[in-house]
């Protein structure tokens, strides 16, 4: 069974560290958008990982494995 981070906090930056290809800021605009979400407060405050996951959308499971990779390579 595999473990997930579920309380990790995304922030702006793992936008650009989401694998394979970086997220632009103007594609996450419109799909903070589409999904509700606060950009301004986004930019900064963060967003909780499993808001972004319960989207189950797998561009926010990019940018929330970006922000696990951050914490779990000691960055």
């Amino acid at each position: 069974m595999k473990t997930e981070v579920t309380s990790v906090h995304v922030y702006l930056r793992h936008l650009g560290m989401a694998k394979p290809r970086a997220i632009c800021h103007d594609g996450a605009k419109r799909w903070w958008k589409r999904h509700g979400f606060d950009w301004s407060d986004f930019v900064y405050n963060g967003i909780a990982g499993q808001k972004l996951l319960d989207t189950k959308c797998g561009l926010a499971r990019r940018v929330v494995l970006a922000a696990e990779l951050e914490i779990t390579s000691g960055r």
